[in-house]
């Protein structure tokens, strides 16, 4: 059934495979962009995955079989570096990474890639490579997921349980928060201003990273109930310092403290940003204040068009 109120147009015609120039470096050759898609595919170390066992698997070989004369066989890359390389085969294609831990303390989950130290960093370089074998492009997306992790695994990892203050997801989305917070000693409390000050580091660090490893941008996470967004919704922030609720500024103190440093160290145009004004996941409440949520998103924008406007948006 057609939607009288709009007239089909052909997708050849649309802008889907028009040009997109990012910055002076980056031109898309089309608009069709690959989203962060959490894999699961790092070892213990949160190092990407770059060993070939899958390749004896019989599921890759008849997957091999199968695409014979589409698939690169001159060269055996490893699990996650190969994953990639399939989804960059179209030249100017925009890749945005699964989400990836900025810092140890940022994290809460086993298997989750991380890019604060060399060897990981060093496993991503050659993933990238890959992709710019392939004349495409790659963002890094910076994840820091605060209340969102387990903190059983916070805990046997040496790190204390976060959010934007000690208020639990009670939907347990993703894991029962408040029970394993319980069992395991680690009960979820308010970043300190000493906190949000390292996790600022670490977003510097693992920016840095990113880019030695030889990345084109990268996307600060600040959607989907993690913990910049955290200090964003209401339900979550009930800080009473100048991150807290009291006014939009404050709520959004943290976002816009990352991206300055971020743009102001490695370039605006090469720093991207992930928002989800009416996501619910995560136990978010932005669904609930229509009024107040368009509101703060607003303020945000106007905020970056400011920054635009100034040459550092």
């Amino acid at each position: 059934m057609i939607d009288k109120r709009y007239t089909p147009v052909s997708l050849k015609e649309t802008n889907f495979f028009k040009p997109l120039k990012l910055n002076s470096k980056v031109t898309l050759n089309h608009r069709g962009v690959m989203a962060p898609l959490t894999r699961f595919r790092a070892d213990y170390d949160h190092v990407p995955r770059l060993d070939t066992d899958y390749t004896n698997s019989a599921e890759w070989k008849e997957f091999k079989e199968q695409n014979h004369d589409k698939l690169d066989t001159s060269k055996s890359r490893g699990l996650v570096e190969e994953y990639y390389y399939q989804r960059s085969k179209r030249p100017g294609t925009l890749l945005v990474s699964e989400a990836t831990y900025i810092s140890a303390a940022a994290g809460g989950d086993d298997y989750i890639p991380g890019i604060w130290n060399d060897k990981q960093t060093g496993a991503w370089k050659k993933i990238i490579d890959g992709i710019h074998e392939n004349e495409s492009f790659f963002f890094v997306q910076l994840w820091n997921i605060g209340r969102q992790a387990n903190p059983k695994i916070l805990k046997r990892d040496g790190f204390p349980y976060l959010s934007a203050s000690g208020v639990y997801n009670e939907r347990n989305d993703f894991v029962p928060s408040k029970k394993l917070a319980e069992k395991s000693d680690n009960p979820l409390r308010a970043c300190t201003i000493e906190e949000i000050e390292s996790f600022k580091k670490d977003y510097v660090n693992a920016t840095r990273n990113a880019f030695k490893a030889g990345a084109d941008g990268v996307e600060i996470h600040a959607a989907n109930g993690y913990l910049l967004n955290q200090f964003l919704d209401l339900g979550s922030n009930k800080r009473t310092d100048k991150y807290g609720p009291q006014s939009f500024e404050n709520r959004s103190r943290f976002l816009f403290e990352v991206y300055d440093l971020l743009s102001k160290e490695f370039g605006s145009d090469r720093v991207g940003l992930r928002l989800s004004p009416y996501g619910v996941f995560g136990g978010m409440t932005g669904d609930q204040n229509i009024e107040d949520t368009n509101a703060l998103y607003s303020y945000i924008y106007d905020e970056f068009e400011k920054r635009r406007q100034a040459g550092n948006g």
